[in-house]
């Protein structure tokens, strides 16, 4: 398993890490929660004083390739993401959930999750429906795969993140719209912080 050959992948990923980094100040526990190839937590490995990362997601193929990844920096922790599972993870200075919650289509389900990560600072990326939700379940000729999907209005998944109990302290659109989806959607980081 791989990821399909989205179009402008490694430029958005460039946007990621100049959009993340920022928010790294006094970082040193991250979770990132749907890592994927754990490109990101690769960049940051190699360039900031983060001294222990936690690694999750749903498929074991990806968290088996993260190793070699990953192989120089000793102090990492991979394990197959249980959405299901009411597991409580391990505390964290920063959170990242990139591009997860569209994967989530309900969304009790979803604020239960975001309740439980644990951490101080939750960054989470994910792409908005315009004007009302879409939820997408059919076969993607352009995926050659089955493509399940629900994507929120951003006001919609800002109030299931401040029902979490979290504040959103920054929130900006994530790519230029050259490398925008080419679907009714647009990509929104939000930085937050647990309420005191």
């Amino acid at each position: 398993m791989v990821y399909p050959d989205y179009p402008h992948l490694q430029q958005r990923r460039h946007y990621d890490y100049i959009n993340i980094y920022p928010w790294l100040t006094d970082c040193k526990r991250l979770k990132d929660v749907g890592c994927g190839e754990a490109s990101i937590d690769v960049m940051l490995s190699q360039t900031t004083d983060i001294k222990k990362f936690f690694l999750y997601d749903l498929s074991e193929h990806f968290l088996d390739s993260v190793w070699w990844k990953m192989w120089q920096n000793a102090n990492y922790k991979t394990k197959r993401l249980d959405i299901a599972h009411k597991k409580v993870y391990p505390k964290s200075d920063v959170t990242l959930m990139l591009g997860v919650s569209i994967y989530i289509p309900d969304n009790d389900m979803l604020c239960d999750l975001l309740c439980r990560l644990n951490t101080k600072r939750l960054i989470l990326r994910d792409p908005c429906a315009y004007k009302k939700s879409i939820f997408i379940d059919k076969y993607s000729e352009r995926l050659d795969a089955k493509y399940s999907a629900y994507y929120r209005t951003a006001g919609e998944l800002e109030g299931i993140i401040k029902k979490a109990g979290y504040k959103i302290i920054h929130k900006a659109t994530c790519y230029p719209k050259r490398i925008e989806s080419e679907y009714k959607s647009r990509q929104y980081y939000y930085v937050c912080e647990v309420e005191k």
